[in-house]
């Protein structure tokens, strides 16, 4: 289970994966119950699987990808960083509207007790589905349950005392912002694409619409764009291409429209400094 995953970047490797579905809504629950359990989930209105591709895809090592952009070439990501942080991970899925969601689970307190790999493959439950419908709207999608999760926030002090309730909820909410901020960074471009021929894709946390973070503070009157143009380059193969290059040069920090601006470029606190 260490696979060196941050729950961001576990979380950011998840959507991924409906990114690649061609989803254009991703919709996180992350929290505690009443009973202060953890919770998370993320579904999704991408193109959803049948059942071979549904156990392809949780199988550890499945089928290599054909598509370039793919990131999860090895076909460990999705298990990875859900074993990494809970102990049994359910996959939920309709490949086409209407038809029914087929249903695979890993548990690996299971898998430990029986010395074997065995993947469980089910119908979900009433309620699972109704959260797969939540996104995908009885249209093809899937979905992501976490259960016995113990690893994204710690319920124990140094000393191993149990935290109080308002604590672990203080925690988990700092957990939320923490992961909001991460996605509005990692996945602007595909909230605010630059091309009008790119659909953007919503991504809500907790019903929240998660807004992407500029870094070029593009919209502020002060910014300054430079585009050097097309830089051809030779690769040792021979072949010919290139790429072209766009600089910003960000305002002072009091050139800023608003403070909030000013902060989400990370402009003029005690970690940054800008020079124009």
């Amino acid at each position: 289970r260490e696979s060196g995953y941050s729950f961001n970047s576990a979380v950011a490797d998840l959507i991924d994966n409906s990114i690649m579905a061609d989803a254009d809504t991703i919709n996180i629950e992350l929290g505690v119950t009443q009973q202060i359990e953890p919770f998370f989930s993320i579904g999704d209105n991408g193109h959803g699987m049948d059942e071979s591709e549904l156990i392809d895809a949780m199988q550890y090592g499945s089928t290599k990808k054909d598509i370039p952009q793919n990131l999860g070439k090895f076909g460990i990501g999705l298990k990875s960083s859900s074993s990494a942080f809970c102990t049994k991970f359910s996959l939920i899925s309709r490949r086409q509207e209407k038809s029914k969601a087929l249903k695979a689970s890993w548990d690996l307190d299971h898998v430990n007790e029986v010395n074997d790999w065995y993947m469980e493959i089910s119908d979900p439950q009433d309620s699972e589905e109704s959260e797969l419908d939540f996104t995908a709207g009885g249209g093809p999608g899937t979905l992501l349950l976490w259960e016995n999760i113990d690893r994204i926030i710690d319920k124990f002090d140094k000393e191993g005392q149990t935290l109080t309730d308002s604590t672990v909820k203080t925690r988990m909410k700092k957990r939320e912002t923490s992961l909001k901020e991460h996605l509005g960074m990692t996945f602007n471009r595909f909230i605010n694409p630059s091309s009008k021929k790119k659909k953007p894709i919503t991504i809500r946390l907790n019903g929240d619409e998660i807004e992407g973070w500029d870094p070029f503070a593009i919209n502020e009157e002060y910014t300054e764009q430079n585009d050097l143009g097309f830089i051809p380059i030779k690769l040792p193969d021979g072949q010919q291409t290139g790429f072209r290059l766009i600089y910003y040069i960000l305002p002072r920090p009091e050139e800023f429209s608003t403070n909030e601006n000013r902060s989400l470029s990370r402009i003029g606190d005690s970690s940054t400094s800008a020079t124009k």
